[in-house]
């Protein structure tokens, strides 16, 4: 979980420092979903695979 707080943190730190925000934001989408996926991964396929398809919208609405 500290990684994943680190990582989203240097998004924000690389975004405030002049990167494209789109760019970022697809970055801190990418990085949440590939680690909220492993850390699923005790889920039942049909479950992670769900939870895997609505964290990109979720996302988006928490950024914006």
């Amino acid at each position: 979980m500290l990684s994943l707080l680190w990582r989203i943190f240097m998004l924000i730190q690389r975004n405030s420092s002049g990167e494209n925000w789109k760019n970022a934001e697809v970055n801190l989408i990418s990085t949440l979903s590939s680690e909220l996926s492993y850390k699923v991964e005790f889920l039942g396929q049909s479950e992670a695979f769900a939870f895997h398809q609505t964290l990109p919208t979720t996302l988006f609405e928490i950024v914006r």
